[in-house]
């Protein structure tokens, strides 16, 4: 909040204003981009992993706002910004996430608007797994016939990342800008209160 000064008025007293929530930086604002794709396989080492279309269905509705984004997953570091929007479309999670106005956050986030540091990459936590186990002997990174398959079917979400090697190609930054958009306020007191009471057994 900044306070101005202004001239007198013809002889009156001088008069005050303020003036809130004026930003004159050239901070970087919000990401856009799709966290993780669905019904789409990645190798981990000796097994294939996809999720699926509404696996993410319970977490995002009940917890997931306001969850951090951080870089290279570094659970140490401060985040560089919070998710404020999820969205499960058919092709996979997307988001949007606030960046903070701290160096690090910042430095990303013009890497991620030059091309240089643009993969997403989600931590979560399995709930409900199915698991296809080939007859194979030996698993062969570079045959994915060779590997087993893991499909996610319920997962709670814990964080995203920026990463400059995300496990999926197609999980990627689409979008950094200046502006938050409007639909990024916090929750409301009420909002939050419904979510604590939802986790209530």
């Amino acid at each position: 909040m900044t306070s101005i000064q202004v001239k007198r008025v013809r002889g009156g007293p001088p008069m005050a204003a303020q003036v809130t929530d004026v930003d004159a930086t050239e901070n970087l604002r919000t990401i856009i981009g799709r966290a993780v794709p669905f019904d789409t396989w990645a190798v981990r080492g000796w097994f294939q992993l996809s999720f699926t279309r509404t696996c993410f269905d319970k977490s995002v509705k009940e917890a997931a706002r306001d969850l951090p984004l951080l870089l290279f997953h570094d659970y140490e570091s401060f985040p560089v910004g919070r998710a404020t929007k999820w969205d499960a479309r058919p092709d996979g999670l997307w988001g949007e996430w606030a960046l903070d106005d701290a160096p690090d956050a910042q430095r990303a986030a013009r890497l991620a608007r030059e091309g240089v540091l643009t993969g997403l990459s989600i931590g979560w936590q399995p709930l409900l797994q199915e698991w296809q186990v080939t007859d194979q002997e030996e698993w062969n990174a570079d045959d994915a016939s060779t590997l087993d398959r893991c499909t996610v079917k319920e997962a709670r979400l814990v964080e995203c990342s920026l990463t400059p090697t995300p496990n999926f190609a197609d999980a990627y930054v689409t979008q950094v800008a200046h502006r938050r958009p409007r639909m990024a306020a916090r929750r409301s007191v009420d909002e939050w209160k419904e979510w604590r009471a939802s986790l209530t057994p």
